[in-house]
């Protein structure tokens, strides 16, 4: 069965099975305004220890049909199924794994000195869902979460050299009810990568588990189980970044003036936009020998604000529990909704939260963190990019909720816009100062603006929510086929990015007048002056004067002497 990329993609989000198949909220529920209190959670890099390696049934209809895991593609419920989604944390690329796969960390410091990094433990080595690697589907290595590497001479402010890395690769495959999958592809559409300085910490942890639907939600829906679970007794589980066997990894702070990047070789390409928590990124795309794509990808960290606060329901806004009331689902990890940093549900959730928050982040911390986007809006951008293959744009900012896609553009201004929102203070009572980057490739623009081939030029303001610019520094340049634009130093709450290409029009043609071809004037001749000369002619008595240039005397006449 054949079905293309794009229409698996919106079967899966019609579904609503986003493409990395289960996640850190254990389930998706509705609110329940009867507890005492309510929690909001927006942390960054959560999805990584809630996202066990897995391939799950996708069923047509979610309300009434579970979501059950395979052990492998050939597993009897897989073999049902007329889909299935699946993820996993990318091993490291060795003799053996060829494709998808990790293939380089480094750090780059200001000298442009590089530190390569070495693997040296998957987190955790293995887990009850772990499935095999199949090529020739597509379908990468299911095993472990990310794992530990070490950078020599890059030691963080944990006091060692140790990173956490993951690359969480995730996608669907399309195949005929009850028949084994042979000849068919997975679409791996989805992209997660993160690298995080780390200390191991020993103590009664263990790793993260799965739940599909023989797990009962607390809503009493037939998918509100799936999801995963973590059995750990340490009272600061919910600081780690992964969960081993009997330890787990913890977050440090990033050294000072240092660049991270990763190499990942993919076995099919994929395309559209990334975002996330870096700054001032740069990115290559190219090709092996075997058309696999290898994305390279490095930037400084960025701090990021984080939200986990909770709030006694009596205390709720008229408008929050109005939110809250509404008949929708919603991302909840024990006792606090999680609603994600991007999307307009986590825009609408957190702009209600802040205020009874005193605008203020509950933690600030570093973070190198990006992610591909689902996206299939209806815009301009939209025209430009729907034969487009391979990477299209990056946008980054560590605002704590963003707009996640491509920018908008905005007729009216001739701008391409962006909305960001975040605490005005960060974690310790400081004003939060705003960074955003744009790396779009450079055909896409010209496409929007219908601009030609001739050097482009750029504009950032920051908006903010009243109307009013604010100061920011800013950089752009066009190098090597993309427009790379960064702004910082900018204040939150709520404002808006808006860039703003130009070009300069040519200058018009010089248009000579027109040579008409007209029949020659011919000037007359200018008159001789004429010499008069007189003779004298006689016949018998009879004389006559004759005069003349020339005269000549009549016949019968001669000359007289």
């Amino acid at each position: 069965m054949r079905i293309s990329r794009r229409l698996l993609v919106a079967s899966l989000l019609t579904a609503g099975i986003a493409l990395t198949s289960i996640n850190s909220a254990s389930s998706s529920v509705r609110v329940d305004l009867t507890q005492s209190t309510q929690g909001l959670s927006i942390v960054e890099n959560v999805n990584f220890k809630g996202s066990v390696p897995n391939i799950i049934t996708v069923p047509k209809d979610l309300a009434t049909q579970g979501k059950f895991f395979c052990l492998g593609i050939d597993d009897p419920k897989c073999v049902a199924a007329t889909q299935f989604a699946l993820q996993s944390h990318l091993p490291p690329c060795d003799q053996v794994i060829l494709t998808n796969c990790v293939s380089s960390v480094y750090a780059v410091d200001t000298s442009g000195k590089k530190y390569e990094g070495t693997f040296q433990l998957r987190v955790p080595d293995s887990s009850p869902l772990d499935f095999p690697a199949s090529p020739k589907n597509n379908i990468p290595q299911g095993r472990g979460q990310g794992g530990v590497w070490k950078i020599p001479g890059v030691t963080h402010q944990g006091g060692n050299e140790n990173y956490y890395v993951t690359a969480l690769l995730s996608g669907a495959l399309q195949k005929s009810a009850d028949t084994k999958v042979t000849t068919e592809q997975a679409y791996m559409g989805s992209l997660e990568a993160a690298i995080v300085p780390v200390n191991e910490k020993r103590g009664r942890y263990s790793p993260q588990y799965g739940q599909d639907a023989t797990s009962k939600g607390a809503d009493g829906s037939v998918n509100g189980g799936v999801g995963s679970g973590n059995a750990s007794q340490e009272a600061d589980k919910e600081a780690c970044v992964i969960y081993g066997d009997g330890f787990c990894e913890m977050p440090q702070e990033f050294p000072a003036d240092y660049r991270f990047g990763m190499s990942i070789k993919l076995q099919s390409a994929l395309r559209g936009w990334f975002h996330g928590r870096i700054y001032r990124p740069e990115m290559s795309l190219t090709s092996s020998s075997d058309s696999e794509q290898i994305i390279t990808i490095d930037a400084l960290p960025v701090i990021v604000p984080s939200i986990y606060e909770q709030i006694a329901t009596s205390n709720l806004s008229p408008e929050l529990r109005a939110f809250l009331a509404r008949d929708v689902p919603q991302g909840v990890g024990g006792a606090y909704l999680m609603p994600g940093s991007t999307g307009e549900n986590a825009f609408e959730l957190t702009k209600l939260w802040l205020p009874l928050i005193k605008d203020k982040a509950t933690t600030s911390r570093t973070y190198w963190a990006l992610r591909t986007l689902a996206w299939d809006g209806e815009s301009d951008l939209n025209r430009c990019t729907q034969s487009a293959s391979g990477l299209i744009g990056v946008v980054t900012t560590n605002a704590l909720v963003y707009s996640g896609g491509p920018p908008t553009f905005n007729k009216t201004s001739e701008s391409l816009d962006y909305k960001l929102l975040s605490p005005h203070y960060t974690s310790d009572s400081k004003t939060a100062t705003g960074t955003y980057d744009l790396l779009m490739r450079s055909d896409i623009a010209r496409c929007v603006y219908g601009f030609s081939n001739a050097p482009v030029q750029a504009s950032i303001q920051v908006v903010s929510a009243n109307g009013e610019n604010q100061v920011a520094t800013t950089r752009i340049n066009e190098v090597g086929g993309w427009i790379n634009l960064s702004a910082g130093g900018f204040s939150y709450s709520s404002p808006t990015i808006r860039v703003k290409l130009s070009q300069e029009k040519p200058a018009p043609a010089v248009v000579s007048a027109p040579i008409t071809t007209a029949a020659p004037v011919i000037a007359p001749a200018p008159k001789s002056k004429v010499v008069t000369k007189s003779i004298t002619c006689s016949k018998g008595k009879t004389k006559i004067v004759v005069k003349g240039a020339a005269p000549k005397c009549p016949v019968g006449f001669k000359k007289a002497s």
